[in-house]
């Protein structure tokens, strides 16, 4: 046996020699040179892209350098803007109450790097000696003016706080004796801004390390000088408030080294000398002037240039080595290898596999014919439906005994010499053709308008008009699916039809009897239930008790009677597919608080409390709000129904990845096991006599599950015999950037607030409060975004009347927000008002790329800001509302509803409608459709050429059916009718057309 394998092992080695030089072998030689080509290219991309990585984060590092320094002395500018005006507005600042202000700004905590807050006052020679006097008079009698000479103009510091340790020798200096200060100081004095100065060692390098440093001056002018020339603002000049900056203290306080990868220096104007130098990090002198990662940047500021250098250190470096190229290139290198052996293995035991493949598809083939015989035996013997089926380009192949008995043709007669266009209605192919073209985006003619559906998407189903062979119309449901062979290839289409007919007559008799109780119980029921709703609030008066009771019973019978026929005429909508869904993102939070404030009263009357989760989530769901309010109306009432006395309902909502999950729990009796799999059916109740003792229809359950599965939701229970139930559904969640859940609950509780709102974006939070608070205080709504991003994500769920838009933001700049907005039709007409200390460069790079954009420059004026906002928003009144309706006690109603909230006009007719509607404007029009003159339709094209800005809005007792949406912007029942429903819907429609409009 030694032998033999000694004898076979040279043998099987001579095989794969011989095999890697045939031809059959190429495809593995080529196997193993792409892989190593691409093993390559991979390792140069990645030698690239850890390149092109370390140089973004090189240029971030620089970035963030470069926009610090200007930041923090903004920041320091607006303590100086403060102190001046502190100077300003008293006459005669005492020096208890500069060393009071300064205190309150904490600099040392706040703000480190700044040296101090001080006062220089301007003197000239005349007044020199009583200057000198007035300041040894407050205590201080060795006080006199440093240096010493004559000169025309003096200055000295007179105040300078902190009053301690290096801040002492810089008591009564004459900086403008300085002429690097005194330069800085003429440009403020001249051109009224704030102005550094060049490099200078501060008078407080008393001992330590001497810094380099540098002075800040805002200043200040006497009251009621003008100040329109140079002579006329050096006439008004009064001083300076001016900080001392020592650069290594300064820049300690706005970078921490310890997180820094780079070092930089910092020189004073364009040139980089050493004497120039203001800062040095660390920044070796023998640098490397060739790397990479090696960048000068200037920064413009206060009339002053300054020239940063920047280095990474050798930490950076080492972060983006390229050590893992040389593991990925071995890597890449065996495993093209270990494929171009594999291969060679495997193609030994090819030629058997491809023999023992022929032999399995001969059998497969052999099994298929025989199967489709078999199936196309069985369709032909089909009867009850009708099949037929086609070759690609439309020729019948099949026509079973259920389309001969539908149809009356034979199949002889069509298979092989006719398309299912010979029974199809002429007049109804052409309009789908015309539809499919437009969604399609192309021509879809013939044929095709039968497969270009299941073409794309394999199925469909849709109805049709047949015409059988003695031209008479069936009406029939067709589905048409695609036939594909084993490849995949498409070989034909076959259609399944089923006669309607019987169905769509059924369907006619119920829109009948439906139009008919809509039409006849509807509007009556609305003015009874109004109408006692009303009395029974004290609208009209005290009701004596007895009375009062009676009316109650009334108006609570009268409420049941309509929940019954909403519920009966819901379910019927729902199940013609007829019911309309106003889809909008809202928070879910202020429908719960909503849903648990109607059904109150309910509560108290049975003695059961509701309680609401302690902390709601503030998500968003896609939802009707209407539709989802009548959900929870449903769960709340089943739950406070089969509640005892003294229990408890509680409401809850919790978040997963994606969906939204709201629950009512109840502490009733439960659900029996017997009936838990008909809770959901229509007209099923667990005990019948729960309609007489509780109420109920019998159809809240199943009309809740067909709403939120409209929604795309879903709904489920869980109960417990003796021990209560717990219903739940569960809603997409949608994310969004921010959740505004309480604003959206003070808007719907008060929608008669009717007061602009406007949009504060800015990154600096005490700025963002200082600009709410100024325009609060003016009588708008204010809410802020610290963000780019953030403000474009919450205008996408929210209108705003105004944007306050910082340039400099945290991720995207606020040019490019106002670009953003510009080019969203949502937003393309909002004014916005720039708020920023760089107004004149943002003009400049938007370069007139939009329009109704105002500038305001920081520090910020609120006189300014008030002018400028007031001359963007008008003034809100009361919405004047024109109610076509002829029902005298209807219109009674509706006009006791909106009594103080808005204008209402009445008009009974047609005639009377288009005579005013040509007088005076409306911001909506209150619709009915039947009227004594024709139908109320018929005035929506004169209400959209005299009242283009009107919104529409239909109180109707009919359906209203799909087409006749579109036309009209809401469509409200009368038995639904409600105070707070009418005018949210009212409130919410005239601000969305009035937005849309204005777009």
């Amino acid at each position: 046996m030694v032998n033999t394998n000694l004898k076979e092992l040279p043998q099987e080695k001579h095989v794969y020699q011989r095999l890697i030089f045939e031809r059959r072998s190429i495809p593995a030689w080529l196997i193993l040179l792409v892989g190593l080509y691409f093993t390559g290219l991979v390792c140069f991309r990645f030698y690239e892209q850890n390149q092109m990585n370390a140089r973004k984060q090189f240029e971030l590092h620089v970035e963030k350098i470069v926009n610090s320094i200007p930041k923090r002395l903004q920041d320091n500018e607006l303590i100086l803007v403060g102190a001046a005006a502190l100077v300003e507005v008293e006459t005669d600042v005492s020096r208890q109450q500069w060393r009071d202000y300064v205190q309150a700004l904490s600099l040392s905590e706040r703000y480190p790097g700044i040296q101090g807050v001080g006062f220089s006052e301007m003197i000239r020679s005349s007044q020199l000696a009583s200057h000198i006097e007035a300041v040894k008079a407050e205590g201080f009698p060795e006080y006199s003016i440093k240096p010493q000479g004559q000169r025309d103009i003096y200055s000295s510091i007179k105040y300078l706080e902190p009053f301690v340790g290096r801040n002492l020798a810089a008591f009564g200096y004459d900086m403008y004796s300085d002429p690097t200060r005194r330069a800085a100081m003429q440009r403020a004095a001249e051109e009224n801004k704030t102005a550094i100065s060049r490099k200078v060692t501060l008078l407080q390098e008393t001992h330590g390390k001497k810094q380099a440093g540098f002075l800040m001056y805002v200043p200040i002018y006497r009251e009621k000088y003008p100040l329109n020339t140079l002579q006329q603002r050096w006439h008004a000049i009064k001083g300076f408030v001016y900080s001392p900056f020592r650069m290594d203290d300064l820049m300690a306080g706005i970078f921490n080294r310890d997180e820094m990868l780079v070092d930089f220096q910092i020189f004073d104007g364009a040139s980089t000398e050493l004497n120039a130098l203001m800062y040095d990090s660390g920044v070796e002198h023998d640098i490397d002037q060739s790397s990479h990662y090696l960048t000068k940047q200037q920064i413009e500021m206060y009339g002053n240039k300054w020239t940063v250098k920047i280095i990474a250190q050798e930490k950076f470096q080492a972060q983006f080595s390229n050590s893992g190229v040389w593991l990925l290139l071995l890597l890449g290198s065996g495993i093209s290898f270990s494929i171009f052996i594999t291969m060679l293995v495997l193609m030994g035991r090819r030629e058997s596999a491809l023999n023992l493949a022929n032999t399995m598809l001969a059998q497969y083939e052999h099994a298929r014919e025989h199967y489709n015989q078999q199936l196309k035996e069985v369709f032909s013997a089909a009867s009850e439906i009708a099949l037929i089926a086609t070759d690609t380009k439309g020729m019948i192949t099949l026509f079973n005994s259920g389309a001969e008995r539908l149809l009356g043709y034979q199949a002889e007669e069509l298979i092989g010499k006719a398309s299912p266009a010979v029974f199809h209605v002429a007049a109804e192919v052409e309009a789908r053709s015309e539809e499919l073209s437009v969604q399609f985006g192309e021509p879809i003619k013939g044929f095709d308008v039968f497969v270009a559906t299941p073409m794309r998407e394999g199925v469909e189903s849709r109805e049709w008009q047949y015409v059988n062979k003695n031209g008479e119309q069936i009406p029939v449901s067709l589905t048409v699916t695609v036939i594909r062979d084993d490849s995949g290839q498409i070989t034909g289409f076959l259609g399944v039809a089923l006669n309607i007919s019987e169905r769509k007559r059924m369907d006619q008799m119920k829109s009948e009897f439906v139009s008919t109780v809509s039409h006849e119980l509807r509007t009556p029921l609305t003015s009874i239930s109004g109408a006692l709703g009303l009395v029974l609030a004290g609208r009209l008066g005290e009701v004596p008790e007895k009375a009062g009771k009676l009316l109650a019973t009334a108006h609570r019978n009268s409420q049941r009677l309509s929940h019954l026929i909403n519920d009966l005429l819901d379910v019927e909508k729902i199940t013609l597919g007829k019911l309309h869904f106003d889809m909008q993102v809202l928070p879910i939070a202020p429908i719960l608080h909503q849903a648990k404030e109607e059904v109150k009263t309910y509560a108290a009357e049975r003695c059961v409390n509701i309680v609401l989760a302690e902390e709601l989530c503030d998500a968003c769901v896609s939802v009707d709000e209407q539709r989802l309010k009548q959900v929870l109306a449903n769960l709340l009432s089943n739950a406070i129904k089969f509640s005892p006395d003294g229990a408890t309902v509680t409401i809850d909502v919790q978040t997963s990845e994606d969906n939204v999950i709201v629950s009512v729990s109840d502490q009733g009796s439960g659900i029996s096991e017997a009936f838990k799999h008909k809770i959901f059916q229509k007209f099923a109740q667990a005990d019948s006599s729960d309609t007489r003792q509780r109420g109920g229809t019998g159809l809240g359950l199943a009309i809740s599950r067909e709403l939120v599965e409209h929604m795309k939701g879903s709904i489920d229970f869980e109960s417990t015999e003796g021990k209560g139930s717990r219903f739940f559904f569960q809603l997409p969640l949608v994310k969004t950037a921010k959740t505004i859940s309480s604003e959206k609950e003070t808007e719907s509780n008060t929608s008669s607030d009717m007061s602009p709102r406007i949009l504060v974006v800015e990154d600096d939070l005490d700025v963002a409060n200082l600009l709410k608070i100024m325009l609060e205080g003016d009588g708008y709504q204010a809410d802020i975004c610290h963000s780019g991003l953030e403000a474009l994500e919450v205008l996408k769920t929210r209108h705003y009347d105004l944007i306050s838009l910082d340039l400099r933001l945290p991720d995207i700049s606020g040019l490019e927000v106002i670009r953003r907005l510009r080019n969203h039709a949502d937003t393309v007409n909002i004014p916005i008002v720039v708020v920023s200390a760089q107004i004149e460069q943002g003009r400049l790079e938007l370069n007139c790329e939009a329009n109704n954009i105002e500038w305001l420059a920081k520090p910020i004026q609120h006189e300014s800001l008030t002018n400028i906002v007031k001359r963007h928003l008008l003034h809100h009144e009361l919405p004047k509302i024109l109610h076509v309706e002829d029902d005298e006690d209807l219109h009674a109603v509706i006009s006791a509803m909106m009594s103080g909230q808005m204008v209402l006009d009445n008009a009974p007719t047609l005639e009377n409608a288009r005579f005013l509607l040509k007088q005076q404007e409306y911001d909506a029009v209150l619709l009915d459709i039947g009227l004594p003159d024709g139908s109320g339709l018929e005035l929506i094209p004169d209400i959209r050429s005299d009242q283009s800005a009107a919104s529409i809005i239909v109180l109707t007792g009919y359906d209203f059916s799909n087409e006749q949406l579109d036309s009209v912007e809401a469509v409200m029942l009368k038995t639904k009718l409600t105070t707070e429903k009418l005018m949210d819907v009212i409130h919410s429609r005239i601000r969305s057309n009035t937005h849309g409009k204005s777009q």
